[in-house]
């Protein structure tokens, strides 16, 4: 079970990231059935109360934290919560969340959300999104206002979207769901994002501009900003008409939307609540239950991952799921088609919330077993089972598929624009591609003779690819494509490790040091350096690449290090929790294999004590933790 929680974790943090980047590889349906599992089996798991993701660059503080929202999935759910309050139900706009400041009445920052806590610079793309630079109402005009909406794109300015980065000779975007992230991450051409929309629905100042909901949005229409449909609700019966207008509005939905939102409409009411760390109680999310239907299993599709990890597809015969035809569905790993006796013509139970690739619910009529194929689609290599023996894998490390994948995951991650999938199979089929150091090594001629490209998109993408040849340590190591090396984990191990050229001597008992990487991501990572990460150092270097050496103390002289805090001291327990997070330490709920100290001036016989004896955790008092912050 440890086993599967630590997976898990790892698993939503690596999603997590990906999804704030416009690079999302699963479904919010997907996201939110990991995060369920991992609640059931850890509910006290600091990965649940994660709000957005860990931010790259530039980091801005909020002066109010952005939080996440609470999840309901009935009316009864939502009865409990609501408590028979007046509510203000709005649809969730379906996009990336901003908040934009206002100084006595004028725009001066647009920010992500990030990880609720900071976020990203992004005022120079605002510069091209339509909504108000000015509130010129007098109301307004307060020394600071913080207007919170969600940046998205309608179904319309997509398509008119992909057409004129055609034009362009860039990469045409092939998903409308991670576009807004990508749009706002790009280095160049950012005029694009005059395709985007604000949605507002939140307005933040010291002092209270509005006493409800129902005002705060009027104010919100007032001053010009786009807002999302709304509708008060005081009663059960009001609260399931919401719902199924809500359904009956989906096929007519000019933007994507991911459910509604529910706030008590009194804001001394909605405040009086209070708040978690990661959600208000005041406000929650409501997912409409997933839509469910029988079909027949026609085709598995397989293919292989950049881990060499086998994925099967289910074709299925069409059938209509919120309001859309399905024939596709996932059918995830080699164990989950054995468990579920999925095979050619069996029938099938498939389900899809809202807008989300469909998924396998459950069998309902057998066809006998599946024959997996023994050997790689792509290199005819014989296929192994996993140690795990949940998936299938290819061994070969030259797989076309393992290799195209770890190029491109580099290109994602270093920032290499222009260059998509589509561009990258035409440079592997003329062999001038083959690996991540090959990149910097292409021509501008290479580029510009490929079927749809031309002098002018070959000079963008190799201006792209010189703009990637001084690299942080964090972003290397990142772009390496080591399973659960994402960028925290990247950050965890330079804050440790600073120098490239110490990473030579990085083992698997170095890494174990590290709070935060197990048994499994040490060796997952000990072994992926000395495979392919350190020769690429190296034959990067002769090109002309540099890595720059990161900083050993990297988030404060607590980075890296995990605590846990019981037992009575000289101040509130959440002020010690805030210095610890303020000089880059990790708060731990609970005492467990990867707490590295516990806080304790009295060590007794109380549960978290016991635990870290047992543990061998390193007890400490209050003195000595303010020694660690001096850095004594």
């Amino acid at each position: 079970m440890t086993e599967r929680i630590d997976e898990l974790e790892r698993l939503l943090v690596y999603h997590k990231e990906k999804y704030y980047l416009g690079q999302a590889e699963i479904s919010d349906a997907a996201y939110d059935a990991l995060e369920d599992e991992l609640r059931a089996l850890r509910p006290d798991s600091p990965v649940l109360t994660m709000v957005g993701a860990r931010l790259p660059e530039q980091k801005i503080p909020h002066d109010w934290p952005m939080r996440s929202l609470d999840k309901r999935r009935t009316i009864a759910e939502v009865e409990a919560w609501r408590q028979d309050a007046s509510c203000l139900v709005t649809d969730k706009m379906d996009g990336s969340s901003a908040s934009l400041v206002f100084e006595n009445g004028r725009r001066v920052l647009a920010k992500t959300r990030g990880d609720g806590t900071y976020g990203e610079n992004i005022t120079r793309y605002f510069a091209h999104i339509p909504c108000p630079k000015q509130l010129a109402h007098p109301d307004w005009q307060r020394e600071k206002i913080e207007i919170r909406g969600e940046v998205c794109i309608s179904r319309e300015q997509f398509a008119a979207l992909s057409a004129e980065m055609q034009e362009r000779g860039l990469e045409p975007p092939n998903s409308i769901r991670n576009i807004v992230a990508g749009l706002l991450h790009r280095k160049d051409h950012i005029d694009l994002c005059q395709y985007l929309n604000f949605f507002a629905y939140e307005a933040l100042c010291a002092a209270p501009l509005f006493s409800s909901e129902r005002e705060k949005f009027a104010l919100l229409d007032e001053a010009g900003f786009a807002t999302p449909h709304r509708t008060l609700v005081a009663d059960e019966h009001a609260v399931a008409a919401a719902i199924e207008d809500y359904r009956a509005r989906l096929s007519t939905h000019a933007f994507l939307t991911d459910g509604l939102v529910l706030a008590i409409d009194d804001i001394a009411d909605q405040e009086a609540r209070g708040s978690t760390a990661h959600h208000p109680k005041g406000k929650l999310a409501f997912k409409l239950p997933s839509e469910t239907a029988l079909t027949t299993v026609e085709d598995i599709e397989v293919d292989v991952g950049r881990s060499g990890k086998v994925t099967f597809v289910g074709i299925v015969s069409p059938v209509m799921l919120s309001s859309a035809q399905v024939q596709r569905v996932t059918l995830n790993n080699a164990r989950y088609i054995e468990e579920h006796n999925i095979n050619i013509g069996c029938r099938i139970e498939i389900t899809r919330s809202g807008e989300v690739i469909p998924k396998h619910e459950r069998t309902v009529e057998t066809n006998g077993q599946y024959a997996f194929p023994t050997h790689c689609p792509l290199c005819d290599t014989a296929l192994v089972r996993s140690d795990t023996e949940v998936d299938l894998l290819c061994p070969n490390e030259h797989c076309r598929a393992r290799v195209l994948g770890r190029i491109a995951n580099w290109i994602a991650v270093v920032g290499i624009e222009n260059l998509g999938d589509a561009t990258l199979d035409k440079l592997w089929e003329r062999g001038l591609v083959r690996s991540i150091a090959d990149l910097y090594r292409v021509s501008q001629a290479d580029i510009a003779v490929l079927e749809g490209l031309g002098e002018k998109s070959a000079a963008r993408i190799l201006e792209s690819i010189d703009g990637a040849r001084t690299l942080s340590a964090e972003k290397f190591l990142t772009g390496l494509g080591i399973e659960g090396l994402g960028p925290g984990v990247a950050k965890l191990v330079v804050a440790r490790f600073a120098q490239p050229a110490d990473w030579a001597g990085i083992s698997k008992e170095a890494l174990l040091g590290i709070a935060g990487i197990g048994e499994v991501l040490a060796t997952q990572i000990s072994d992926g350096l000395a495979a392919f990460g350190l020769p690429l150092l190296a034959e990067l270097g002769a090109l002309g690449v540099k890595v720059q050496d990161g900083e050993a103390t990297a988030g404060g002289v607590l980075a890296g290090e995990s605590f846990a805090v019981t037992g009575a001291l000289s101040q509130p327990r959440k002020e010690i929790e805030k210095l610890i997070r303020d000089h880059g330490g990790k708060v731990m709920s609970a005492v467990s294999k990867n707490t590295a100290w516990l806080i304790c001036n009295a060590p007794s016989n109380s549960g978290k004590c016991r635990k870290a004896q047992e543990l061998q955790v390193r007890i400490i008092d209050e003195a000595t933790f303010y020694k660690m912050i001096d850095g004594q």
